[in-house]
């Protein structure tokens, strides 16, 4: 482990030569590093969108950052994957297929939508800091319970989809 500064924020990044992530009986990941034993870490993305494999925080039960891995091609394949699989879990982004209703109240929109994973109603505040344009047609939408949902070209969507989302473009 490496600790670094930056922006007077102190940082440790992890040697992947020395640790080592294994999946627990009950499902839990853990990591071994310089000897010591984490019973239980959470990788997180710090860039999830733009860059996600690329310096994954490794914290513990706690929330609090035991390092960071730069970069996941730096571990091994098994490693590898067990890593993309807890990352997976945590960054769950349905997409939606087909927008049914969007219908704003008090500054409020209500979605009513078909996603990968189903029906789903959420509600989302405001447009502009809950509803990302990345690229020409892909759209990124936060709702007020911090869930992502992910349109993934919305010029693909049907025409009744289309006047719906016009409401919030």
């Amino acid at each position: 482990m490496k600790k670094k500064e930056k922006n007077g924020e102190n940082y440790i990044i992890l040697d992947p030569e020395k640790i080592r992530f294994e999946m627990g009986e009950s499902g839990v990941l853990r990591m071994i590093t310089d000897g010591k034993t984490y019973q239980r870490v959470y990788p997180l993305s710090v860039f999830p969108i733009t860059n996600p494999e690329n310096f994954i925080s490794i914290r513990d039960v706690e929330e609090d950052e035991i390092g960071l891995i730069k970069n996941l091609k730096d571990l091994n394949p098994d490693q590898q994957n067990l890593i993309k699989a807890q990352l997976r879990i945590s960054y769950f982004v349905p997409t939606i297929k087909e927008i049914y209703k969007i219908k704003e109240e008090f500054g409020i929109y209500a979605w009513h939508v078909k996603t990968s994973r189903g029906q789903r109603k959420f509600y989302v505040k405001g447009r502009n800091e809950n509803l990302i344009l990345r690229g020409n047609s892909r759209l990124l939408i936060t709702d007020i319970e911090e869930c992502r949902y992910e349109i993934t070209d919305f010029t693909k969507l049907s025409r009744k989809s289309l006047i719906e989302l016009d409401k919030v473009l």
